[in-house]
């Protein structure tokens, strides 16, 4: 028999399904997945993919730069940079009054092909 958790639901935004696995293992194996959703989500995206390869070309580069090189607004970059940072696929550093960003290393196991690859 399968059901679905409610309280669990609303606090954590996921479903937790209780079956024959034990309930902490779901828990943590659907916040184990959550994070590489995340990750996913901001790669599924060729801005961002550009970001990367822009980045993987230098040591880091500031929000300014890499909307010129993009050639969109500041608002696009910094809102894809965002994205890339909460994922956890970049570091940033404020440097006087501007932001800077580079690519995390070591990759993640998983998406070291296809970082590799850019």
């Amino acid at each position: 028999m399968e059901y679905l958790h409610p309280p669990l639901s609303k606090r954590w935004g996921v479903f937790v399904r209780f079956t024959k696995i034990p309930f902490a293992r779901t828990v943590l194996m659907d916040a184990f997945f959550l994070q590489y959703e995340k990750e996913l989500r901001a790669l599924a995206n060729r801005r961002r993919l550009c970001i990367l390869f822009y980045l993987k070309r230098r040591e880091s580069a500031c929000v300014l730069d890499i909307a010129e090189n993009l050639e969109v607004s500041f608002k696009t970059a910094s809102k894809h940079l965002g994205r890339l940072f909460a994922a956890g696929l970049l570091i940033r550093n404020q440097r006087g009054g501007e932001m800077h960003y580079r690519i995390v290393e070591p990759y993640p196991s998983y998406l070291r092909p296809l970082l590799e690859r850019l």
